[in-house]
Order: C-alpha cells, then sequence, then structure tokens
C-alpha cells in the first residue's frame, strides 16, 4: 500500500478508503493549501456511492467510533451521508459516563475506546444483522502521542510516541482476542489499517534513512496468503467488499478490487496532473448555484454558517468551527457558476489566493481593526478578471444581510470588468446585522464564556477563540464585547471579570488597556508573580443614549521574546482568558 495525495491525513483517509476517490475538498486548487480538513455535504461529494452505501444498501448496520470530537473535520457528517447508522466520538462515548473517562490532549484514550467497542460489537452480534464496525485510534496522534495509563511501558526506549505505538499495538492484540472469543468471528471479516502515515513526531530522528514508509493494511477471516499488488486507500473499498463477498454494481473512480489472484497493480501515478483530472471528475456534476438568488448576495444561515448562492458555507479553521476572525485573517469565498467554497486564510495570503482562483470571483470578508474603527468588518467583491467593489462595511458578523433588486446585476457589472477598475456599492446594498449590544434584561447579569450560543450575542467576533467549557480566549492585539444596560438602570454599573492572562518565560508580562466607549477606563499588568486566575472589577460609566457598553481590550507585551516561541510553547498569539464577567448595577445608576 502506498500513499497517494488527498489521503494523506485521517479525514482524507477516510474518504478515499471508502469512497475509492481522493479527498479534494475544493474545485478550486488554491484551497489545497488550507483547506483539508474544512469540510461540508459538498466536498464529502453526496453522489458519490461509498463504501457505506453499499453496505446500507445491502441491509448491514453500521456504526463509527473514534475518540476525538466528531465534529472535526466534520468526520460525523461523512459517515452519516455515506450510509452509517450512527458516528461517536468524545461527547457521545463520554455521555453515559457523566463526561468521567479520562481524556488525553485529543480525545479519549485507546484502552477505554476499545472497551465501549467490544461493547459495540457484541451488541451488534446480538442483534443478528449483518454489520460493520468502525474504529480509529487516538493514541499515537503526533506529535508526542499520548499512551494510555494501563499499558505496559516500552522498555526499549522512552520516546513518548514509540510508547504510544507500542500501548496500542497491545491494545489492537487484545481487542482482536477478544473478538476471536466471539461466536460470530469466523463471519467477521477483519481489516486493518492506516488512514495515513505517521505525520512529524518526536519518533522522526530514529526512523532509518533508507527505510519506505508505507501504509499498513491486512485483513483476518477472509482466505491466507499475500497479493504482490500496488495499491492505494482507494483501492480499500472495492477489495473489502470483495473479499467480504459482497456484490455490488458500484464503481469506484480511483480503486478497484485488488483481492484477485492475478490482479494488477494500481495505473494510477501520484502527480499533479493525475490529481487534477480527479478533481475534474469530482466536482464536474455540481447543480449549479444561483448568485444573487431572491435578491439576497450573502445571509447569515445559523451555526456559524453563511448563505451565498443557495449554499450554506461554514465558517471554519483547521477543520474546527470558528467563531470569530483574527485581525490577520480573511474569510474568502470562491464563486463561480457551479461552485463556492470557504476558507479562513491569511490576510497575507489572500493576494496569493486569488492569483490562483481561475475564473472564479471572490467575496472577501476582512475585520477592521484599528484606533478609529472597534472591529468591524469590510465586505467587498472581486471579479473573475480583477476589478473589485466594496460592498459595505458591517459591525457585525452575526445575522448579517446584503441585499440589492440589483444584486445580479450589480455583480455581473464588477465581473466583465479588468482588473484596475473599482466600485463603490455601499448605498446600492441594503445590509442588517445582529444588534451590536444587546441589552442585557436586567442587573446583575453573569456572561458565560463557555458556550458560543450563550456568548455570541456579545460581539466575540474579532479576536476571540472557540469556547471551551471552561472559558474562551482572546488573542493577537485587541478584543471587543459589546452589550446594553438595562434602561432602568442605564448609566453605570460595575463590571466583574474573572479572568486569567496566557504567561510563558517567552511572554512574561501582558498589559491590558480597557477601553468603554472610546474612553481608557482602566490599565492592567499581569506577571507570573501573581495568581494564575484573578476576579477584577471596574465601575463604569456611559453617557450613551441607547446605553451601551462598547468594551475594547488592548493588549501589549512588554519584553517578550519575538516569535518563533520556545518548542512546545503554543505558537498561537494568545493573551487574555475569559471565564465570566457578572455586571452589577451601581448604588448611583439611574434611569436615563
Amino acid at each position: 500500500m502506498e500513499s497517494f495525495p488527498g489521503a494523506t491525513y485521517t479525514i482524507a483517509g477516510m474518504f478515499a478508503s471508502q469512497c475509492g476517490a481522493p479527498l479534494i475538498t475544493s474545485p478550486f486548487s488554491a484551497f489545497d493549501a488550507g483547506s483539508g480538513n474544512n469540510n461540508s455535504e459538498d466536498s464529502f461529494q453526496p453522489d458519490l456511492v461509498c463504501f457505506g452505501d453499499v453496505l446500507h444498501a445491502a441491509g448491514y448496520q453500521q456504526v463509527f467510533m473514534g475518540g476525538a470530537p466528531i465534529s472535526f473535520s466534520s468526520k460525523g457528517l461523512f459517515y452519516k451521508l455515506h450510509g452509517y447508522d450512527q458516528a461517536l466520538g468524545k461527547n457521545e462515548l463520554e455521555a453515559d459516563y457523566q463526561g468521567k473517562l479520562p481524556k488525553s490532549g485529543w480525545g479519549l484514550y485507546d484502552s477505554d475506546l476499545f472497551d465501549l467497542a467490544i461493547k459495540q460489537y457484541k451488541a451488534l452480534e446480538k442483534a443478528g444483522k449483518p454489520f460493520n464496525l468502525t474504529v480509529i485510534t487516538l493514541d499515537t496522534h503526533p506529535p508526542h502521542g499520548r499512551p494510555s495509563a494501563n499499558c505496559v511501558p516500552y522498555a526499549e526506549s522512552p520516546n513518548s510516541v514509540l510508547q504510544a505505538t507500542y500501548c496500542s499495538d497491545s491494545l489492537i492484540a487484545r481487542f482482536i482476542k477478544e473478538l476471536s472469543n466471539e461466536p460470530k468471528f469466523r463471519d467477521t471479516v477483519v481489516v486493518l489499517m492506516s488512514d495515513h502515515l505517521e505525520m512529524a513526531n518526536d519518533a522522526d530522528p530514529l526512523y532509518p534513512k533508507s527505510y519506505h514508509r508505507r501504509p499498513l493494511f491486512f485483513v483476518l477471516n477472509a482466505g491466507e496468503g499475500e497479493r504482490k499488488t500496488k495499491i492505494y486507500h482507494m483501492d480499500v473499498a472495492p477489495t473489502v467488499l470483495g473479499l467480504m463477498g459482497v456484490r455490488t454494481n458500484a464503481s469506484f473512480i480511483a480503486g478497484a478490487d485488488r483481492s484477485a489472484v492475478g490482479s494488477s497493480d494500481s495505473a494510477l501515478t501520484p502527480d499533479q496532473v493525475t490529481y487534477a483530472v480527479l478533481r475534474k471528475i469530482l466536482w464536474s456534476s455540481s447543480s449549479g448555484l444561483t448568485i444573487c438568488d431572491d435578491d439576497s448576495l450573502l445571509t447569515w444561515a445559523a451555526d456559524n454558517m453563511f448563505r451565498l448562492g443557495g449554499r450554506d458555507l461554514k465558517m471554519q479553521e483547521r477543520g474546527s468551527m470558528a467563531v470569530a476572525l483574527d485581525s490577520d485573517q480573511a474569510l474568502t469565498f470562491f464563486v463561480t457558476a457551479k461552485h463556492a467554497s470557504a476558507l479562513i486564510a491569511k490576510d497575507a495570503d489572500v493576494d496569493k489566493l486569488l492569483a490562483e482562483r481561475g475564473d472564479a470571483s471572490a467575496l472577501l470578508i476582512r475585520p477592521l481593526v484599528s484606533a478609529q474603527k472597534d472591529g468591524l468588518f469590510s465586505i467587498d467583491w472581486v471579479g473573475r478578471n480583477g476589478a473589485k467593489a466594496h460592498i459595505a462595511t458591517v459591525p457585525r458578523l452575526l445575522g448579517v444581510s446584503i441585499r440589492s433588486p440589483q444584486c445580479r446585476q450589480l455583480i455581473e457589472r464588477v465581473d466583465a470588468e479588468k482588473a484596475e477598475k473599482e466600485f463603490d456599492f455601499s448605498k446600492e446594498f441594503s445590509v442588517s446585522t445582529a444588534p451590536r449590544t444587546p441589552e442585557l434584561s436586567s442587573l446583575p447579569a453573569v456572561i458565560e464564556f463557555n458556550s458560543n450560543r450563550d456568548l455570541q450575542p456579545y460581539r466575540t467576533e474579532v479576536n476571540w477563540n472557540p469556547p471551551e467549557p471552561w472559558g474562551s480566549w482572546t488573542l493577537r492585539e485587541a478584543a471587543f464585547l459589546g452589550f446594553s444596560l438595562p434602561r432602568a438602570q442605564c448609566q453605570r454599573a460595575e463590571l466583574e471579570f474573572t479572568v486569567q492572562p496566557y504567561l510563558t518565560a517567552s511572554r512574561p508580562v501582558l498589559n491590558v488597556g480597557l477601553i468603554v466607549n472610546g474612553n481608557r477606563v482602566a490599565d492592567w499588568t499581569f506577571d507570573r508573580s501573581q495568581p494564575a486566575v484573578q476576579t477584577i472589577k471596574v465601575p463604569v460609566v456611559t453617557d450613551d443614549a441607547d446605553c451601551r457598553v462598547n468594551l475594547r481590550f488592548d493588549y501589549s507585551r512588554p519584553g517578550s521574546t519575538p516569535p518563533p516561541y520556545p518548542v512546545g510553547e503554543n505558537q498561537t498569539e494568545l493573551q487574555l482568558y475569559f471565564r465570566s464577567l457578572r455586571v452589577n448595577a451601581s448604588a448611583e445608576s439611574s434611569l436615563h
């Protein structure tokens, strides 16, 4: 088995081995470098017949299990889209254990996952229907590996990756031994395979220089012997179906059954030409889209998605939901008559992306962060030939709606013009968004930073990280928050922040300036001599007629070491971590 482009990371290996084609997430080659884990229903090719679809049609009960969240890279969507009845990840598997299963940095440990998998196997076996149980391990995830706690240590080396590999190897052996004791084991085809080659990790220096690395692939209970045949991930689905004795009229674009005696090597070569041809084939059957459908250029759909041309496009970064843009990023939509794709890219990379977009137009959303512009967003259209039009400047992305009765004519006008032409259409489109400062219903009020749904109303759309169960990090040079005091308690309030600074040897001090409605009201200095978590109270006064409180947090790092930061230190420009904000009534507050 050899590697092939579009099958070199987890979701790509899953897709290629199930669907007989590499995972090519977009028809636009410009997106390849940064969007591999950013997937939608379109990128998973819903019209393609995959392994799970064949078994679903044959009456199989199908379950996927993995220790990481199934939301990452939209794994859950993929399996449910292609015939699986259940996709179970960290959150789903923890539900029966009240969140008490121990977790590695990426998810559940393999020891717990295999315990749950053997229970799942027994339940499927007992049901009496043919079934497919798909399990993916996690403990060997690079760069360090995280072996399960109850494994016997690997005596030959303290290297963490080798420890994790040794541990997972023993857990897999134990799992197969447990399976072998089950009454239906001899009727169960067991496939062991790599989703991809191990990526850069702490064991790299130990690899022999001449070692030719290949993904693992072998099958139990489907005959004996070896086939001297070169295969790729794309050959796995038809090969395993052949070994199972499942007949199908489904065809696999880039794969074939290599299990038959005398079967030939895959004729594909892993080069750019082959990859480009496969891209063309995979993305040729789209039903098309309509720009300015119902006079709407762009609208907020839900759950951090935008609707453009009749398509819902996720706001995601490196496979995870994104709730905000960093101030040095742009949300880029590439659009043709048939396709639309979304990518969050570094602002510095946008020109390169545009140069590689082919005949696509582009819609760009960029944060505007300066002393004069508190977290606004510029929305611009770049035509197929390079002409540009400014569409709108909006205070928020949440709830955005950009409409015009002449929407299509305006966009077509830009697309037809040459690169040097610029337009200002800000007065041609009507724009609305969610309120910039939602009103607190009463005081005291508590804003928790651990849920995007709860935090979303408060304008956390620039330089915020997605909320975790314990709170949310801000980053870069500034972050924003906004709300309105209740009318009956307008003018004055007390803000009570529970925060934690990010401090390391390379960034030992954090200065924070708190600006309220344009006025600097407080300066905080954090250093490593202080408690990690602090509660800070700040009185605020607003003379805004609508009782609005717009907060801006300015960050600076005196004496910090410039990046790149030391190995093992978070490379992200994390600044201040927010757990909660309590807004208390002031004794001096009155009706405005």
